[in-house]
């Protein structure tokens, strides 16, 4: 495939003509390999994909492939549909799509049973079915969302053997180390693209950061002791201008007088004057400076989530053996307990009952309702109605309270709170939140980290580190769990046996 390269110039685009621009004045280059597209939810990335790859035209500017017959394609998150081309993908007997159907484990007659696939199955037929066609521009959007360890394994080899110009929407650490050479990242004050995975990524942000604020701290210094000198003269100027004046002199006092006209005539009162002038112009280009300079980091570092430790020695303590679900489920389990400051991650593949396995635990623990934050994988309607119940009930101090919370998780709080319909990630901050103002002893999420963009990934884990109760978290999101919890839950199925190993 030959190197397309893509380029954005001067592109702003909006989705209304009152509404305010979603991209401003872009302007970037795209090169051969996979680029991750980083950034906050509504601040553009899809709105950036579908520029990327056509589907959208920006109101001014332009978007340009080097090779004008070059095409794009957007694989989008969702997967309620097949893709058009599917029976295509599985007719064709030549080596490539054959290698995709093989890394990721593809079997016949899927073509023909989407609606019966699981989310897993249709997203990996989704993503070869994209690649199959080998576009020069190929933009995913969240491949590896809700997908295990394994099944994610499998998506990240398979977008290996893509060798076009490749623009990746995610959250997967994993995913945008080892696949991305360049990272696109994006935020209110604009964009920029660094070398490297995420992680090199946003080390070089935290440096650039740091630069930012110590050349504000340096220029808000300056201004200070030019603006400090400037009044110091504005002063002592007064006071000798005060000390020429004849007024208070006695009208025979010739001597004074006299002393008065010798000192104008030497035109120190001038001098000074010129010199405050020239102080004056210094101070007001080190203000202009300081204001050029001006950063303001979002001031999530140190946000620790209100909380307290249980007084008592068990949440819930398990014996061994199987435990049998309702749905059939059975899980070989040791004994298990559930600790006042446990930090406890629970992974496995799909379908191998996690969040079951958590529904168990919800109706063993026995403590206030108040106490306890639950957050489900799936929030159904009405959940929603529910929270803006809960939101209309609150006082000002609590509605205070809950605006800092999704501040501080990288939303806008008024901008959450006005929208008709909140984004999923938005309603497990609004969740969340919410649970916090009863200063609760136990966290318990179900892959939280699914519908929130990386940013908000990073305050969350940031402020779960410092909780000082009990946390119990189901992810398929390695580095998150590493980074939060202290003890792995791992569900295994094994000859048609599904057992649960603790490891530390």
């Amino acid at each position: 495939m030959d190197i397309i390269n893509l380029c954005f110039t001067d592109v702003t685009f909006s989705y209304g003509v009152s509404q305010q621009p979603v991209i401003k004045n872009l302007t970037a280059t795209f090169q051969k390999g996979w680029t991750g597209i980083i950034g906050a939810n509504g601040i553009g990335k899809t709105t950036l994909a579908k520029l990327a790859c056509g589907l959208l035209l920006p109101d001014k500017g332009s978007v340009i492939l080097t090779d004008k017959n070059a095409s794009g394609l957007y694989c989008e998150q969702e997967t309620h549909y097949p893709p058009g081309n599917i029976k295509e993908f599985f007719l064709d007997e030549d080596n490539y799509p054959g290698k995709l159907r093989s890394i990721l484990g593809i079997e016949e007659g899927w073509a023909e049973r989407w609606g019966t696939l699981s989310f897993g199955e249709r997203k990996k037929l989704q993503v070869a079915a994209a690649l199959w066609k080998n576009p020069e521009i190929l933009v995913l959007d969240e491949p590896t969302n809700h997908l295990d360890e394994s099944t994610s394994r499998s998506v990240i080899e398979s977008l290996h053997t893509y060798e076009g110009t490749g623009l990746i929407i995610s959250h997967n650490r994993d995913l945008l180390d080892e696949l991305c050479g360049w990272c696109f990242f994006m935020d209110t004050h604009g964009a920029v693209i660094r070398k490297g995975g995420v992680t090199e990524g946003l080390a070089q942000q935290e440096i650039e950061e740091r630069q930012k604020e110590k050349a504000f701290e340096n220029a808000q210094e300056n201004f200070k002791k030019l603006d400090k000198s400037s009044a110091s003269m504005k002063h002592e100027i007064s006071l000798k201008r005060k000390s020429l004046s004849k007024k208070n002199l006695d009208k025979h006092d010739h001597d004074g007088k006299g002393r008065i006209d010798g000192l104008r005539l030497k035109g120190k009162d001038a001098i000074g004057a010129r010199k405050l002038k020239n102080l004056q112009s210094r101070a007001a280009k080190a203000k202009d400076e300081m204001e050029k300079s001006y950063f303001r980091k979002r001031n999530i570092d140190g946000f620790s989530l209100n909380g307290e430790r249980a007084e008592r020695n068990y949440f819930l303590a398990q014996e061994e053996g199987d435990l049998k679900f309702t749905n059939g489920i059975t899980l070989g389990v040791p004994f298990l307990t559930i600790k006042p400051d446990d930090k406890i991650g629970i992974s496995g593949e799909n379908g191998t009952g996690k969040s079951t396995l958590i529904k168990y635990f919800l109706e063993k623990i026995n403590i206030p309702p108040e106490k306890l934050i639950y957050i489900p994988q799936e929030i159904n309607p009405g959940d929603i109605d529910g929270m803006r119940n809960r939101i209309d009930s609150l006082n000002n101090a609590e509605l205070g309270k809950l605006l800092t919370v999704i501040y501080r998780l990288g939303s806008e709080p008024l901008r959450v709170m006005e929208t008709e319909r909140p984004s999923p990630g938005e309603v497990r901050k609004i969740l969340l939140g919410l649970g916090l103002l009863k200063s609760p002893q136990i966290i318990i999420m179900d892959e939280p980290t699914n519908h929130m963009d990386l940013p908000s990934v990073i305050c969350l884990e940031k402020a779960l580190k410092e909780f000082k109760g009990a946390l119990v978290l189901v992810s398929h999101d390695r580095v998150f769990l590493d980074k939060v919890t202290n003890t792995r839950w791992l569900i295994e199925s094994r000859k048609g046996r599904r057992t649960l190993k603790i490891t530390h």
